[in-house]
């Protein structure tokens, strides 16, 4: 087998809740991944995360080693594979650059195999035992036992801080009197904080607490005088990193001072060189015991394959701990959790990690343009070099940040450093409200760890409360993907965005790009306006852009054609009228309409190439989309799982995985759906519920270019009544009125048409149905207490 390309890069990424231990405080992790593709253009995954206080290791120096020690092309020889995989690491220096490498390794010649990595190494597809990290106060013992055992956690370990580590060892004593025999397995990891004079008194204290055994309870040298097996199993983990300490820790397990040894793959060097000390301790007596050292879920996975190999191979049957707050895992297909918080996400997001990577982005298109701004153009390399001097400066915290963002390259520059830096972050636009933004930080502030999100994207509040919606990683690679299918982007692709760097459809262009290797292209910040966008399009060579249906009509009222790059126009973020529609084709622009919302990180329906413009949608690939009284409801990998809020955690979808949305709709024969419009807008006359949008689509010839908004306001006899609003110069609201009893059953027919000068609009520009409602409300003259009763929509 043939490798022809080495590609490695560096990526930062917070804990899912800081992790402390005897020597340090961790929140985040610096990560290399290494990627390795074949001739055949497969492509494998390792992950390198050398672990601050426990190695000499950094990771630029970790990247540094794998680029410069592993140059492609190179052959393994796939009648020996293992022995291969061996002989091509044995040059590469740091051992958690070696783990990456090998993990990477294996995973391709397994695949050309056809068969899984743990039939290459003998290590068969079974469950293994697992460990949960407990940590906090000794007085939350009680509590945390508890809740691993309710669910149905087999052991914990419990980190014994230094100078503390008594107060702990009683505090578990004293849990298992209470719990009974019901409280999971315990363990400890002291990570030699126990001072060598103690060290008789810890070991006895563990003993009496029940401890299945002590990790690393002090120094070597204090281990070697003991004169006779402790009471308590004592356990070996960081010497094993040394390799002037292996030959100690051999002799300490010959004298059976020393019974566990704690195998880490990425501080050892690989799988397979623990599984070789594994046999050798093994041989000696010991138990061997997997671990990982809070790698993502690419170094957790090779763990586990390391955990089921020491189960079906070595003597003993209880092979599977914990290191770091992480399990190694559960069952075959899963990690585990920590304080119910699961720890593996979707594979789908990590199956790409070079996905969002504007270091992978630069490496494979340096010279391509990345982003054009009204404040600065850079190619792929400039925008690399860009995002590193900006992560200098900015805030290393991993909590959620609040971004100001304008519609510039400098803030695109911003929100990728907090992309890349794994941190999460909630744009903002810098125009806000002074109420929007302490209610923005008030939500940031009192946010728990959001493990894997990469945005939290307020809504727009045109249905009522605006919320906050978290974007996992994965949801956003899913979504991306999912577009692309419908709509491909290439690396040639320029997409330009104009609405708000903050709103859920600017993301996921830049994200859409990001991927693709393309271009993003910002209209200059500010009011929409037509002639503008067109001479972008056109300077710039734009070929995809989304806009909103009051930008599309004002584009068709200018009368203005689509420049010939222009292969793709998502209208979206409202319904546009079909005759819209009808009229921006006939100018050449080549329309696509599309559903979405900021729960499914964008697109959930989009029109494909050859369908017709008749309202109704096609979800896109992996999107499940069906009507429940009369209630659109969606599910699909990109859907968010929770809104924040201050000081909580909302769900957004239900118990089966479906988002029930506040959108009517209908679905057709052929699986497309059609929008009839929010729920919450319904009109109900006499006892008739009528949908605005279909008296807006019924009679939007009628008003030219005009936009049309219909709302029902209070009516002592029918409950409602229907009253259509115009955009722009007056009508002829008696003609409109006549046509309207011709197309429309009575009880949808307009009562009165109101013209107005303009609509109220969010600053993303879709129509605010309510307050619209409110202002042509008051143009009839309706008292302020009428107009306070139009319902929201």
């Amino acid at each position: 087998m043939r490798v022809v390309d080495v590609h490695a890069t560096l990526h930062r990424g917070s804990l899912p809740e800081p992790h402390r231990d005897a020597r340090m405080r961790l929140e985040a992790r610096e990560v290399v991944l290494v990627a390795l593709r074949d001739e055949a253009g497969a492509v494998a995954w390792g992950e390198a995360a050398p672990l601050p206080g426990r190695s000499r290791e950094t990771a630029p120096a970790v990247l540094e080693d794998a680029r410069s020690r592993l140059q492609a092309p190179f052959e393994l020889d796939m009648g020996a594979p293992l022995p291969s995989i061996s002989d091509r690491i044995a040059d590469v220096a740091i051992p958690s650059s070696r783990f990456a490498v090998e993990t990477a390794l294996l995973e391709l010649v397994a695949r050309r195999c056809g068969e899984p990595v743990e039939t290459l190494l003998g290590a068969p597809l079974q469950g293994v035992r697992a460990a949960r990290l407990l940590g906090g106060e000794p007085s939350e013992l009680h509590v945390r036992l508890r809740r691993a055992r309710d669910d149905g956690v087999g052991a914990v370990k419990v980190k014994l801080d230094a100078g503390h580590w008594r107060a702990r060892l009683h505090a578990l004593r004293e849990a298992r009197r209470v719990l009974g025999d019901a409280v999971p397995t315990l363990r400890a990891d002291a990570n030699g904080a126990i001072e060598p004079e103690h060290l008789d008194e810890a070991l006895e204290l563990a003993s009496r607490a029940g401890l299945e055994w002590l990790e690393d309870p002090s120094t070597l040298d204090a281990l070697e005088r003991l004169d006779a097996p402790p009471p308590v199993p004592i356990a070996i983990d960081e010497p094993l990193a040394d390799e002037a300490a292996l030959g100690r820790v051999e002799r300490l397990v010959a004298r059976g001072l020393v019974r566990v040894v704690v195998l880490k793959p990425t501080l050892l060097g690989g799988v397979l060189r623990c599984m070789d000390l594994a046999r050798s301790f093994c041989a000696l007596g010991a138990h061997a015991v997997a671990s990982h050292a809070f790698e993502g879920p690419v170094g957790r996975r090779a763990c586990l394959r390391l955990a089921r190999w020491i189960d079906a191979h070595a003597r003993q049957t209880d092979r599977a701990a914990s290191s770091d707050g992480s399990t190694v895992a559960g069952h075959t297909e899963a990690g585990g959790l920590i304080h119910g918080v699961a720890l593996e996400p979707s594979p789908a997001a990590y199956d790409d990690p070079g996905a969002f990577c504007v270091e992978a982005a630069a490496t494979e298109h340096p010279d391509g343009l990345a982003l054009v701004g009204p404040d600065a153009s850079l190619e792929w390399r400039a925008l690399r070099a860009a995002v590193a001097e900006a992560a200098v400066r900015a805030d290393s915290d991993a909590r959620l940040v609040v971004e100001p963002v304008e519609r510039t390259a400098r803030s695109v520059v911003r929100l990728l450093v907090s992309m890349q830096r794994g941190q999460p972050v909630l744009p903002l636009s810098a125009r806000a409200p002074e109420s929007q933004r302490r209610h923005a930080e008030a939500v940031a502030a009192t946010a728990p760890p959001l493990h894997e999100a990469m945005f939290v994207v307020r809504t727009s509040g045109t249905s009522g409360q605006p919320r906050h919606v978290v974007l996992p990683r994965a949801a956003m690679l899913a979504a991306v993907r999912a577009a692309a299918r419908r709509i491909p982007v290439g690396c040639a692709d320029r997409w330009l965005v104009a609405t708000p760097l903050s709103h859920v459809a600017a993301l996921a262009a830049l994200c859409r790009v990001l991927y693709a290797r393309g271009t993003l292209v910002l209209a200059p910040d500010g009011p929409f306006d037509p002639r503008l966008w067109v001479e972008c399009v056109l300077v710039h060579r734009v070929t995809l852009a989304s806009i909103v249906p009051a930008q599309l009509e004002r584009l068709v009222s200018a009368g203005l054609t689509a420049p010939p790059s222009m292969r793709a126009l998502l209208v979206g973020g409202d319904a546009a009228p079909l005759v819209l529609l009808a009229r921006a084709r006939a100018l050449g622009w080549p329309v696509r309409p599309t559903y979405g919302m900021t729960e499914a990180c964008s697109q959930i329906a989009t029109a494909a190439e050859n369908d017709p413009l008749d309202g109704a949608l096609r979800p896109l690939d992996g999107v499940e989309v069906r009507v429940r009284n009369g209630a659109i409801e969606v599910r699909g990998p990109m859907l968010a799982e929770v809104y924040l809020d201050v000081g909580r955690l909302l769900p957004v979808r239900d118990a089966d995985g479906w988002l029930v949305t506040r959108d009517g709709g209908r679905l057709e024969g052929d699986g497309r759906i059609r929008v009839l419009g929010r729920l919450d807008d319904v009109i109900v006359t006499g006892g008739h519920k009528v949908h605005p949008l279909e008296v807006e689509r019924a009679l939007a010839d009628v008003a030219g270019d005009r936009a049309l908004c219909a709302f029902g306001i209070p009516d002592a006899r029918w409950g409602q009544r229907v009253v259509l609003a115009v955009e722009g110069q007056p009508v002829d609201a008696a003609r409109i009125l006549q046509i309207a009893r011709v197309r429309l059953a009575a009880h949808a027919r307009p009562r009165e048409v109101v013209s107005l000068d303009a609509f109220a609009r969010t600053p993303a520009g879709k129509l605010d149905r309510r307050a619209t409602a409110a202002l042509a409300a008051r143009r009839l003259g309706l008292p302020e207490s009428v107009t306070r009763r139009i319902p929201d929509g």
